[in-house]
């Protein structure tokens, strides 16, 4: 190729390349203006936001009943894939409400679980024998009754527990303390707290247990969300700049993802400390 053939192309080509940069410096000073302004942001962290499965509810209505009786368990749960009920009953909805009618006093849980966790919740169907009567000296004491009002409250509101226990001669209930073998008490715990009746006497003991759970917000349907923001560490964050052949590669200290100033595949990668998130908020 002649010379002067030569030089004209190469003319023609540092004109193309020219073109190509003045294009994309204008693009850049643009780019940079508007995050400058405030209306691009670059993300140099990250917000994690770790949503637990939430029980806003799970009661049995009436939580005391006779043999043969009917009571029905009641739940509401948020942010949950999946929710199961033991004592047979297996996988059901978020927020529904089933008949159920034990033999016995019986404990039913409920377990709440998506990807972040799982969470759950009791409560307490205690039956009655018909027609029961004054127990004869020389047997263990019975609870004829142990229940609440209510089995799910919040922080700021009360719950009234209330029993009657026969052929007793020493009542305690934890955390309350020692109590009359008949009677009503009136909490607030600030968290989901199990109180247990026990009763005894020379012959034996007999005690009974309730969960009251306090919830955040029981009237909210919203998860709880937990936002921790992270700051990448510069040391260990950039992006691969894609050569011009194949599985060509350059890392730069910068974080850059799309296309660089030279028409360039850029892949950021970001790197970030999670020693500042809460080690409960992990667990859950």
């Amino acid at each position: 190729m002649p010379a002067n053939l030569q030089e004209r192309v190469a003319t023609v080509m540092v004109k193309i390349i020219l073109k190509i940069i003045r294009k994309y410096i204008l693009l850049l000073t643009i780019f940079l203006s508007m995050v400058l302004a405030g209306c691009i942001r670059i993300p140099t962290d990250i917000n994690s936001f770790i949503q637990i499965p939430s029980i806003t509810k799970f009661e049995a209505t009436p939580s005391v009943i006779d043999q043969g009786e009917v009571s029905h368990l009641s739940w509401n749960v948020v942010n949950t894939a999946s929710i199961s009920i033991d004592n047979g009953i297996g996988n059901v909805a978020a927020s529904s409400t089933l008949p159920v009618t034990p033999a016995e006093t019986t404990y039913y849980t409920l377990t709440a679980r998506n990807t972040f966790g799982v969470i759950t919740a009791r409560t307490q169907i205690i039956v009655r024998v018909k027609e029961q009567s004054e127990t004869k000296s020389g047997n263990t004491p019975l609870i004829v009754q142990f229940s609440s009002n209510r089995n799910t409250i919040s922080p700021s509101e009360s719950a009234t527990l209330s029993w009657e226990v026969l052929s007793a001669t020493d009542v305690v209930l934890s955390p309350v303390g020692k109590v009359q073998n008949k009677g009503e008490t009136v909490v607030s715990p600030d968290i989901t707290t199990l109180y247990v009746l026990s009763a005894s006497n020379s012959f034996g003991e007999a005690s009974a247990s309730i969960v009251i759970n306090v919830i955040s917000d029981t009237s909210s349907s919203q998860p709880n969300v937990y936002t921790v923001t992270l700051n990448a560490i510069s040391d260990e964050s950039g992006a691969l700049i894609k050569g011009t052949q194949y599985l060509d590669y350059s890392r730069t200290g910068t974080a850059c993802a799309g296309d660089t100033d030279i028409n360039l595949a850029s892949r950021a990668f970001l790197s970030f400390d999670i020693s500042s998130i809460e080690r409960s908020l992990i667990d859950k």
